[in-house]
């Protein structure tokens, strides 16, 4: 009796599998290398480039496999990306990446900006 799997590299492994597809055939639709494939599909996600690349290959294996690919990414940035803290006791202390913060640092740096130019304006 084969085990009911969970997490998004079984869900990706599965859902291949249900359409009856090989590894080397998800790899020619996505261009992206076996091995690549099967670090997903065993959540081993920090054998792949970093950086975006990341996203864009569970994306890409997602939509190879009929899933839901925007469903796939934000489970793997809820589940894999995360920032590293130290708390006050000196543990390590994982917490997910701050969207939110980044946002409203970017609108702040946009108005500062807006606000230079026309005080730079204002001034000649």
């Amino acid at each position: 009796m084969r085990q009911t799997l969970s997490g998004l590299g079984p869900l990706l492994q599965e859902a291949r599998e249900a359409r009856g597809l090989s590894i080397s055939a998800v790899a020619a639709a996505t261009r992206i290398s076996e091995r690549a494939l099967l670090a997903m599909e065993r959540e081993r996600f920090h054998l792949l480039p970093g950086g975006i690349f990341r996203r864009t290959y569970v994306k890409a294996y997602a939509e190879a496999v009929g899933l839901d690919a925007r469903a796939c990414v934000d489970t793997y940035v809820q589940q894999f990306e995360t920032v590293g803290s130290i708390d006050g006791d000196g543990r390590a202390v994982d917490w997910p990446r701050p969207r939110v913060a980044v946002a409203v640092a970017a609108i702040l740096a946009a108005i500062l900006c807006l606000a230079a130019v026309t005080i730079a304006g204002a001034g000649s």
